[in-house]
């Protein structure tokens, strides 16, 4: 890509999310001290898999979430993993002839002494109030950060069909505008070919990324710790 002057950024849109931007911001001041421990759950209900997403089928929820959860964290860690411990099940997508995994949990182990737990499924019941189902603990030596935004309150919707929480960190429109974190990563990329300057994410990122949870995945094959290889 240097060679042929190529740019080029992988959307990891949730370093754009309100939710993991503050406590990022707050890290890097030192609110909370150094980051020294973290569970992260982002899962979906099952209609993701067996309706939303055509390809299910030829993927997992590790690439479709858990490439998120993993960029957050290293994000938030500000710091590579070193090593995986993972484990999976399978059976409930299966049996309704999806041919994946339905759940992954992983420990991650940082190269500084950080650990992490992570649990990324696609079989969460298709009542949940939202698609997804997310929840993140992040404690440092001097503070920590709860996030759940799966049980805010803060605007629900009923009608005579249906009862949800309608979106308001992702994807949304006011005033015929599309907003949301979602959107913003992608006008970061526009602004940032328009000016030349760095982008937030950079290809190293999605590379390391990439190679975690290729570690997850053969570590919940084998049942063993697996060492990451950048």
């Amino acid at each position: 890509m240097k060679r042929n002057n190529v740019r080029m950024m992988v959307d990891l849109h949730s370093r754009w999310s309100p939710l993991f931007a503050i406590p990022k911001q707050a890290i890097e001041e030192g609110e909370i001290g150094e980051p020294y421990s973290a569970y992260y759950r982002l899962n979906d209900i099952k209609w993701v898999a067996t309706d939303l997403l055509p390809w299910a089928a030829k993927s997992s929820i590790l690439w479709f979430l858990g490439y998120h959860s993993v960029d957050v964290l290293r994000w938030l860690f500000d710091d590579e993993v070193e090593r995986v411990y993972a484990v999976s099940r399978e059976g409930i997508l299966k049996g309704e002839g999806v041919d994946t995994a339905d759940i992954y949990q992983t420990i991650l182990e940082f190269r500084k002494g950080g650990i992490a737990t992570m649990e990324n499924g696609w079989i969460t019941p298709n009542t949940n109030p939202n698609v997804n189902d997310m929840k993140l603990n992040i404690t440092g030596t001097k503070g920590m950060f709860n996030i759940d935004p799966t049980h805010s309150q803060m605007m629900e919707r009923f009608t005579e069909t249906k009862a949800d929480r309608p979106d308001l960190l992702v994807r949304h429109f006011i005033h015929g505008k599309p907003k949301g974190f979602a959107y913003e990563s992608i006008r970061h990329f526009v602004d940032q070919l328009a000016s030349g300057e760095p982008f937030h994410v950079t290809v190293d990122d999605a590379f390391n990324t990439t190679m975690v949870i290729l570690a997850i995945m053969e570590s919940a094959k084998t049942r063993t710790p697996v060492k990451v290889v950048y």
